[in-house]
């Protein structure tokens, strides 16, 4: 994996999981976001995934941005919270591996401390915003297994998504389960985390 690969799968998984309502820094046992924190993730973003901030999405007042940024940070701090409450917590070595994978990428140490400065990215940040998406990945998993797929559904979600799988099924299996998995976890976060935000 390049180190520009790396980096943008990073800096993709944070994008996706701030429009997921899934991001932020900070204690996680808070749901409390400080203004200072709300700053620092826009600072981030607009280094990182600029076209965020352009086309469709510069539409939305800098308020409304404030807001978004806000709300996203809380539920992220509430699924590490959940997490951590159901015994996920200890993810150091899949984020060891995850951290030693980004940083090779750039041919070592050196290279992605420099990487980071010019992009003007906080490393500490970049730790914790790993760090929370590795244990929601966690969690996710613990919610949806992939033995809880019927081959009733498995099919059903083959025939309704036909056009994305140009084979049959049986050479398309394992990409319609990673895909019906991700499917199924991501509504279960959403629920998990609905019923979290009304406690």
């Amino acid at each position: 994996m390049t180190a520009g690969v790396a980096a943008v799968i990073v800096i993709a998984v944070t994008a996706v999981l701030l429009t997921l309502n899934i991001l932020s820094i900070g204690p996680w046992s808070s749901t409390r976001i400080t203004d200072a924190e709300i700053e620092a993730e826009i600072s981030y973003l607009q280094e990182q995934s600029p076209e965020l901030f352009e086309g469709e999405y510069a539409t939305i007042s800098a308020d409304e941005l404030r807001e978004r940024i806000r709300r996203h940070l809380e539920d992220r701090n509430l699924l590490v919270a959940e997490a951590k409450k159901r015994g996920i917590e200890d993810v150091t070595e899949q984020f060891e591996k995850s951290y030693h994978a980004i940083e090779s990428g750039y041919g070592g140490r050196d290279h992605f401390e420099y990487y980071l400065s010019i992009k003007g990215v906080d490393e500490k940040q970049l730790k914790r915003n790993l760090e929370a998406n590795i244990i929601i990945n966690e969690l996710a998993k613990s919610l949806v297994d992939e033995k809880d797929l019927t081959e009733a559904e498995l099919h059903n979600y083959y025939e309704t998504n036909k056009s994305r799988y140009p084979i049959d099924f049986e050479k398309a299996r394992a990409q319609v389960i990673a895909d019906l998995l991700g499917k199924k976890r991501a509504e279960a976060i959403d629920e998990l985390l609905e019923s979290l935000r009304d406690v």
